[in-house]
């Protein structure tokens, strides 16, 4: 899908979006990560039939789904989206045409960032909306309207801060102009964040981490100093990998 002559932001976000249409990966990386809830409602129901009542609250049944989410699904499949988006003209040749056109790169990198944004937030959202009907069929107790609305604040800013981590390894695509480097990339970041978080303390630094902490650690997020500095870390890679990204997409040589 071509960009429009006059090159504009909206040429390059609707050209992208137009990209993401028809592309089987990141659909199946979206579905994976809205399904989860449902693929976890299997064990759930085994719990509730033979472990005396184990994992019998809807509660619980919507913060476990969120920590698998949070602490691997989501960071690995949003991840080869990311890594999709950014090295597919790479993979497919056409990154010689598309730098071509008349458009500047930052538009270009800034257009994909934003579709990423979309699907970054939008796998969590769904993911919330199969839980009232999977608790409802379970029969789970605890649900409410006070309820949904604070999982589906928890749901919604898993993705964003999620979202915030992947312009690094955006970076790794273009730089690679491949699949596998960052897919491992994201999968090595993933696998030390697990380890990380269950170290706690320090662990808390690392950028990675710092999604699935702000999200699942027990502390008052509205007044502590910890929680803050975390969303200003997170802040500061996510405009920092951005920035990264704009410079060497301005530099690189696509004819290499």
């Amino acid at each position: 899908m071509r960009y429009e002559e006059d090159g504009n932001m909206f040429g390059a976000l609707k050209a992208e979006f137009l990209k993401m249409k028809g592309a089987r990966i990141p659909r199946m990386c979206a579905i994976g990560i809205a399904a989860f809830p449902a693929l976890l409602a299997v064990p759930l129901t085994v719990l509730m039939k033979f472990g005396g009542g184990i994992g019998g609250s809807w509660t619980v049944f919507a913060e476990a789904g969120l920590a698998f989410i949070v602490l691997f699904v989501g960071p690995v499949l949003l991840g080869l989206i990311a890594t999709f988006i950014f090295a597919r003209e790479f993979v497919e040749g056409t990154a010689r045409n598309l730098y071509a056109l008349p458009i500047s790169r930052t538009r270009v990198v800034l257009a994909k960032m934003l579709v990423l944004l979309c699907w970054s937030i939008a796998p969590a959202v769904l993911a919330f909306l199969t839980l009232p009907p999977l608790g409802l069929i379970l029969g789970l107790p605890e649900l409410s309207w006070v309820v949904l609305g604070g999982v589906f604040r928890k749901y919604a800013l898993s993705g964003i801060l999620i979202y915030s981590t992947l312009p690094l390894t955006c970076l790794v695509s273009m730089m690679s102009r491949g699949y596998i480097v960052p897919s491992a990339y994201t999968l090595l970041m993933t696998v030390v964040a697990l380890f990380g978080f269950t170290r706690g303390g320090y662990a808390f630094w690392f950028p990675y981490l710092l999604p699935a902490a702000l999200i699942l650690w027990q502390f008052d997020v509205q007044s502590s100093a910890m929680a803050y500095m975390g969303y200003l870390i997170l802040a500061s890679i996510f405009l920092a990998g951005v920035t990264l990204n704009v410079v060497y997409s301005n530099r690189i040589q696509v004819d290499r």
